[in-house]
């Protein structure tokens, strides 16, 4: 059915992204209770202003930016799975070129001009697509 939405791969990878952030806080409270790490907060008296003073003794029992890199890996790929969705649902080929190209994000900056972006990133779908598709390429670009 092309009129819907598979997101199950990207649940699956928001699901593991869920266990990778459960590790990565569980790696931090045994480091914490351990002693390798003391974090000490100061409050300014005069204004609300926070520091935060960290004394660390020993090494995580992992690598504390891996896990986290992992974590950011796995919502990266779901974002992926929805923009292929999106593209798919929108009546785009799931083989071929242009399938290829259809990723997360599908921009790096706020453009000045919408339409032109549209009509570049998701051509597939405004060159003698459907109204339906249209509209929904339209109602998705916005923010």
């Amino acid at each position: 059915m092309a009129d819907v939405l598979n997101l199950s791969h990207s649940l699956v990878r928001i699901e593991t992204a869920k266990h990778q952030c459960d590790e990565l806080l569980q790696v931090f409270r045994a480091w914490n209770e351990a002693g390798g790490i003391a974090i000490e907060t100061v409050r300014d008296p005069v204004v609300a202003l926070y520091k935060w003073n960290v004394a660390v003794s020993a090494v995580p029992s992992r690598n504390l930016s891996a896990l986290a890199g992992d974590i950011v890996d796995a919502l990266w790929k779901a974002l992926d799975y929805i923009a292929f969705e999106i593209y798919r649902v929108a009546g785009g080929a799931s083989d071929g070129g242009t399938a290829r190209q259809v990723a997360f994000p599908i921009m790096r900056t706020e453009p000045d001009d919408w339409n032109s972006v549209v009509g570049r990133k998701v051509s597939w779908c405004l060159a003698g697509g459907s109204r339906r598709a249209q509209s929904r390429t339209t109602v998705l670009t916005r923010r």
